[in-house]
């Protein structure tokens, strides 16, 4: 099994080095690795020009659908999908120029790139590190979105804004979400396979005395306003509002992929079960954070290790736990002053690393 585990990972690792050459390559490629006498690994890789990680539960399911009718020897039926071309006739018919004006707006007096502290050892690569939020935690998250009427991924982006401005000690931050891009007003838009995703940017500023309370709405609402706009170019958006250099280095995307194995668990039909799933996904960013929010929520952060430190990473669950228990506690006290550092963190900072008595000699 070990030398197993192994092979996977080194076919893994071929294809994602493999890339796809846009000129030549088909898009897509299927890898049906055999583990044993009733075992396999399927590996499904594409560019993401072809479709996004919404379009795979559509996709596992018709495959599935075709699956069940070959192996009952029934005549085997695709359904026509809905076309692609409803959204680039519903792109075609936005003003652009609004959407332009509004993130020129939106990003007005934008000052400098306010990610997390760079500086590491490690040689250059990407690196992985999975944290599983306890269920006691996420039902934190949850009670605290309820509470306040908002969704958890608002509730998340506003930790990890106020996250933000106690590393870059300011009160205005700008990171990068990833959004579903799918405009409610195409119908059927959730059963269409393409590319809808985009990446825009999530401005969180904070003003005086302000609460948790207040803040957590007001993102929420602005996220709303935004969500119109989401269809535009980054690297456009970045041009109409004269940002030099980058808006970003880094993205929080707050996944809600439609694959539900349970659904698709059909041993009598299939002739077999889904023992689990993974998802990887390369992005150009040297830090990028994915997170999915079930029974547990789970953070997923991939990063440069010649860039970031891992200790570093690894502090991340824990600082936005005690900012979310603070906020918590006490929802009506300004979230300025909300504090990153545990009682043992202070008393190394300001007592530990502050004792510099040194013996001498009395006559030097």
């Amino acid at each position: 099994p070990e030398e197993q585990e192994q092979r996977l990972e080194e076919i893994k690792r071929e294809d994602r080095e493999r890339g796809f050459d846009l000129s030549r390559d088909l898009l897509f490629r299927l890898t049906l690795v055999q583990l044993g006498e009733a075992a396999y690994r399927l590996i499904l890789s594409c560019h993401h020009i072809l479709m996004d990680g919404w379009c795979m539960g559509i996709l596992l399911g018709d495959l599935m659908k075709l699956y069940r009718q070959a192996r009952s020897g029934q005549e085997w039926t695709v359904e026509d999908g809905v076309p692609y071309s409803r959204y680039i006739r519903w792109l075609e018919e936005q003003d652009e120029e609004e959407a332009f004006q509004y993130w020129q707006e939106y990003l007005e007096g934008f000052q400098e790139v306010t990610g997390l502290p760079r500086g590491s050892k490690g040689s250059s690569g990407m690196a992985e590190e999975i944290f599983h939020w306890e269920e006691e935690w996420t039902e934190r998250l949850t009670r605290l979105a309820r509470k306040h009427q908002v969704t958890v991924n608002t509730v998340f982006q506003t930790l990890w804004g106020l996250l933000l401005m106690k590393m870059n000690d300011t009160e205005d931050v700008t990171f990068g979400a990833v959004v579903s891009g799918r405009p409610a007003e195409i119908p059927q838009v959730e059963q269409i396979v393409g590319l809808f995703i985009n990446t825009v940017p999530v401005r969180i500023q904070l003003k005086e005395k302000e609460t948790f309370s207040e803040l957590v709405k007001r993102v929420q609402e602005v996220a709303l306003r935004s969500e119109r706009m989401h269809y535009v170019q980054l690297a456009e958006v970045q041009n109409r509002a004269g940002v030099r250099g980058e808006l970003f280095d880094h993205i929080v995307a707050f996944e809600n992929y439609p694959v539900n194995l349970e659904e698709m668990d059909d041993p009598e039909g299939l002739g077999f079960r889904f023992t689990g799933m993974e998802a990887f996904e390369k992005t150009n960013y040297g830090l990028s954070l994915q997170v999915h929010h079930g029974r547990e929520l789970v953070m997923k952060v991939l990063y440069d290790e010649g860039e970031y430190d891992r200790e570093m990473v690894g502090t991340l669950p824990g600082r936005l736990k005690r900012i979310l228990e603070q906020v918590m506690d006490a929802p009506e006290c300004p979230v300025g002053s909300v504090r990153l550092t545990d009682a043992e963190e202070e008393r190394q900072l300001l007592h530990t690393f502050n004792d510099t008595r040194v013996s001498y000699p009395k006559d030097a």
